[in-house]
């Protein structure tokens, strides 16, 4: 019995951990995913739509 409850502490111990790392994980996603949009928001909407149309040339993403 007592083999068995340090076995289920130990589990429920590794599980929390998992947990805290995963939302550490998601967290850290959000905020990357967050600076992108920040970032595509301040390229002009000119730009944009040039990529979008694949008429940027190699010196126009250079600036």
């Amino acid at each position: 019995m007592q083999k068995q409850t340090e076995n289920l502490s130990r589990q429920v111990k590794e599980a929390k951990s998992s947990s805290m790392q995963k939302k550490m994980d998601d967290a850290r996603l959000r905020a990357d995913y967050e600076n992108l949009q920040r970032l595509v928001e301040r390229i002009p909407p000119e730009i944009l739509e040039l990529a979008k149309r694949g008429q940027l040339s190699h010196s126009d993403r250079e600036r």
